[in-house]
């Protein structure tokens, strides 16, 4: 018997992938609390994935496309989408994914 196997995204599907997204994104958004510390996975090269970061404000919902400031190479945000103000600490040494 050969078994065939295909990639069938359907619109049902992606819908079910941002419901599960977005409340993966409110759990996480619950636990951030002002002037707390964390640890934010990032991109940058010059580390070794995360930085140690303090929450300075409330996460909340951008209402509008803009280019976040303070942020190396620069990054957009688009609206609907959640974001958190924050102070970069310092890399956290030895983490990898």
């Amino acid at each position: 018997m050969d078994l065939i196997t295909t990639n069938v995204d359907t619109e049902d599907e992606e819908k079910a992938y941002e419901i599960i997204l977005h409340g993966i994104e409110t759990r996480m958004n619950e636990r951030i609390m002002i002037r707390t510390f964390g640890a934010m996975r990032t991109n940058d090269e010059a580390t070794q994935g995360y930085y140690l970061v303090k929450w300075i404000m409330e996460p909340y919902t951008v209402q509008k496309d803009m280019v976040m400031k303070g942020v190396e190479p620069h990054q957009s945000t688009f609206a609907g989408e959640i974001i958190c103000d924050i102070v970069f600490w310092n890399p956290v040494p030895n983490t990898t994914d």
